[in-house]
């Protein structure tokens, strides 16, 4: 007997122990969502990061505590195999049976770093809604969660409208306020369930709380859904003549319809010419346009493999695959608009700024995670509502699964509202008791490896974000390996995650390193030692498969740093970085081959330093790939220019690059696209006045045949997109009175040196060897009345110094 009673007091503690975690998780979940606000925030995106990691962690311990629970109370193990339970546990598993075939399989269990949908998301979902199961039944903690629910929702929603008010608010956590809406609908569910109060009192209270909640997010969608498809759907399930065996069967089936009738209709129709209007569809008509976009993107990269439409491309792929498929023929990727009527523009697609990590449809994304099997789970998530709903509220159940799919399918949930949607299921259910088997262990172990594996990913994802964040090692030695050592001082490590991280570090770094050189100041070693060891990093990471954007920052940050002018230390990891641009280029096409604009700023070197084989090699190579690319047009065109009979058929291809739209993938001076367009073609030399003039040099007096620029325009074109010069040429700027005339290298081709005269005709200044496609400015400390600018070096060749006279022949040569 007391052998017994010791047994029984072990089982209840152990229970005790596993509803004290199942309780503080999901209490805590609830409030994980104000980790997004920025004082609270941690990692690079701060909205998501904090909170992914947060709700890994509570829903982590919510696991532990149900198979703590359920182990020690046989039959709550009956909620474990609860339709809402199973059906986002199979998800789960699928999605990591789906993995396997992936180029990055750890990525489908973190999903994307901006909002975290994937093998974990799925998990933590099951878990939070068994625990909450659970805790329903226990009416204090039942009242807990009613009144945390309503409260952290009411102050999400009223912080969130205050911000997009522009009311300061240091806890708003959003950017958008569009994804409050789930809160509504989910909160509204909850209230009108939970609240033991008269059916009039709290029908009130949960059509007040919900409407003003979603009305507060201001999208358009979840008012619609709230106003029109809701009560539609409640007259339709309560009226529709079938058997009442019948109907639950049939609403499943209508709300799979919803989201994949909306996803047709989306890929169906482009409202571009509504879009590009004035009326006061505008609005609408270009988020339809954008979406129709987004899903474009998705049907690219499905058609590319065909295994990807039975276990899909992994989960938060959708980035990479807009990166790499991005219908670059009609969307603009240079310059953000700057008003309304530009945002409108056929050429403007809001999601290329925004480099979108989700396609905005659950339906899509979930096909490109796990393919056709994870789209079907995705959807029966909601869809079985109301087939696992108390009987009694099944008209409602249908309601809100067809709620949550409308929406869904056109905005995605948020991270920090999943665990009050997963509360309102779960208030939706009917009671576990009443099903019949009690299961065997299957299930318990499941929530349990569930458990434990969200716990500690939590944890990691937490530290990982700080981590990631603050990475800048610092680094003297050089870029190249050292065999059977670590290329970098510090090794990054992304525990299998894609590069994003470290591509954004990446970027931000380089983004200062070129700010800070643009200014003038010289980089100390420190900076210096910094930036080379993320370029090391970055480096070693692409070694391994990685997300394109780690690939795309490698291109990107090599294109912002070929033009600087930089000297030493700085010079030197420039020099060296410099030597692997066309390899990452190449490696880049290999994946993104319409990517052409990454490629562009290469090509743009290669002609500043007149590197005329090169030019020719890889403009003649993207050519071939696709004769109607803007940029393989342009730029063979610039090749043809310096070969001999060939300057027609260049500038006939220039013009034709025109024509495609090669303004929307990089940008062109508009003097040249004004020559290239105009009645009479000018091949870069305009009609300058022509002389001869002399200098006395070390060696005596030295000739130069030089163009004298004496207008404003024949001064701002000089050495314009001009590609070579011979040793004997020379340009001279006259201006109308003397002063310190500012001038910069920016669209000359060729390196110049830079001899300020004043008026007497001596030379007061000499800026030597100036960088091509350089936008620094360059002004003297005296005033002058005139600039000689002449091949590089030729100033040092000839020995010319500050005081030497000039003289002009005013004979034409």
């Amino acid at each position: 007997m007391s052998q017994n009673i010791a047994n029984s007091f072990r089982k209840t503690s152990v229970a005790n122990l596993g509803l004290g975690l199942m309780t503080g998780g999901v209490l805590l979940s609830l409030v994980s969502i104000f980790l997004a606000s920025k004082p609270l925030s941690f990692g690079i995106w701060y909205q998501a990061e904090p909170v992914v990691g947060a709700i890994r962690v509570t829903s982590g311990i919510a696991g532990i505590g149900i198979f703590l629970f359920a182990l020690a109370h046989r039959p709550a193990r009956g909620m474990l195999v609860h339709p809402f339970v199973v059906v986002p546990t199979l998800l789960a598993i699928w999605s990591i049976l789906a993995s396997v075939f992936h180029d990055i399989p750890v990525q489908s269990w973190h999903g994307s770093v901006e909002i975290g949908e994937g093998v974990l998301w799925y998990a933590n979902m099951a878990i939070l809604i068994a625990a909450s199961l659970l805790l329903l039944r226990f009416h204090r903690i039942r009242r807990m969660l009613l009144g945390l629910a309503v409260v952290s929702t009411v102050v999400v929603a009223l912080s969130s409208w205050m911000y997009t008010h522009g009311m300061a608010n240091p806890v708003a956590p959003y950017f958008f306020a569009d994804y409050i809406a789930f809160l509504g609908f989910g909160s509204g569910a909850i209230v009108f369930m939970l609240w033991r109060v008269a059916l009039p009192l709290r029908l009130a209270g949960a059509i007040l709380l919900a409407a003003g909640v979603i009305i507060a997010s201001s999208n358009n969608a979840a008012i619609g859904t709230m106003v029109l498809v809701m009560p539609a759907a409640m007259l339709a399930y309560r009226f529709l003549p079938v058997n009442s065996g019948i109907k639950p069967y049939l609403a499943v089936a209508a709300i799979m319809l919803v989201p994949l009738t909306i996803t047709l209709l989306v890929t169906i129709f482009d409202l571009t010419e509504l879009a590009m209007g004035d009326s006061a569809w505008i609005g609408l008509a270009n988020s339809v346009r954008s979406r129709h976009y987004l899903t474009q993107v998705v049907w690219d990269a499905m058609s590319l493999s065909p295994q990807s439409w039975l276990v899909g491309l992994g989960w938060g792929s959708y980035s990479d695959q807009l990166a790499i498929h991005m219908p670059v023929e009609w969307v603009a990727l240079v310059d953000d608009p700057i008003s309304r009527g530009e945002m409108a523009s056929e050429e403007w697609w809001d999601a290329v700024h925004r480099v979108d990590f989700h396609s905005h449809n659950f339906v899509l994304e979930s096909i490109l995670g796990a393919g056709i099997p994870g789209m079907l789970l995705s959807i029966m998530v909601f869809a079985i509502l109301p087939l696992g709903s108390r009987r009694k509220y099944a008209a409602l159940a249908f309601a809100l699964g067809t709620a949550y799919v409308t929406v869904y399918a056109t905005w995605f949930l948020f991270i920090g509202a999943m665990p009050l949607v997963a509360l309102a299921l779960a208030s939706m259910a009917r009671p576990f008791a009443r099903l019949r088997r009690v299961p065997g262990k299957i299930p318990l172990i499941v929530i349990g490896f569930f458990g434990v594996a969200s716990l500690l990913a939590g944890i990691e994802s937490i530290y990982f974000s700080n981590y990631a964040y603050s990475f800048a090692p610092p680094m003297t030695t050089a870029l190249a390996p050292v065999p059977g050592k670590e290329d970098c001082p510090v090794a990054y490590v992304d525990r299998g995650r894609n590069g994003d991280h470290l591509s954004f570090r990446l970027r931000t770094l380089s983004n200062a390193f070129q700010a800070s050189t643009l200014k003038g100041e010289v980089p100390d070693r420190e900076k210096v030692s910094y930036m080379r060891g993320i370029i090391c990093a970055a480096e070693q990471r692409l070694r391994q498969p990685s997300g394109i954007k780690l690939q795309i920052s490698a291109v990107t940050t090599r294109s912002d740093m070929a033009f600087l002018e930089t000297t030493g230390e700085a010079r030197g990891l420039v020099d060296e970085y410099l030597r692997g641009w066309e390899q990452r280029v190449d490696a880049l096409l290999a994946r993104a081959p319409k990517r052409t604009d990454f490629v562009a700023p290469l090509l743009s070197y290669y002609f500043a330093r007149q590197d005329q084989a090169r030019l020719t090699r890889l403009s003649n190579r993207l050519f071939e790939a696709n004769p109607k690319d803007p940029i393989a047009l342009w730029f063979t065109g610039l090749a043809l220019l310096n070969q001999e009979g060939s300057g027609e058929a260049g500038l006939g291809r220039m013009r034709r690059s025109l024509e495609l739209g090669v303004e929307r993938l990089m940008p062109v001076d508009p003097q040249v696209k004004a020559d290239l367009t105009g009645t009479e073609v000018k091949l870069f030399k305009p009609e300058f006045r022509e002389s001869v003039l002399y200098i006395d040099t070390a060696s005596g007096m030295a000739r130069f045949n030089i163009d004298i620029a004496d207008t404003s325009a024949a001064r701002d074109q000089g050495f314009k997109w001009r590609t070579s010069m011979e040793d004997q040429d020379g340009m001279l700027l006259v201006y109308e009175s003397a002063d310190r005339h500012k001038i910069s290298m920016e669209n000359v081709f060729v390196a110049l040196d830079m001899l300020f005269l004043s008026v007497d005709g001596r030379v007061t200044e000499i800026v030597r060897n100036a960088k091509p496609r350089s936008i620094n400015i360059i002004q003297p400390e005296q005033k002058s009345v005139a600039i000689l600018q002449l091949k590089a070096g030729t100033s040092e060749r000839l020995g010319i110094q500050v005081g030497a006279a000039v003289r002009m022949d005013a004979r034409k040569r």
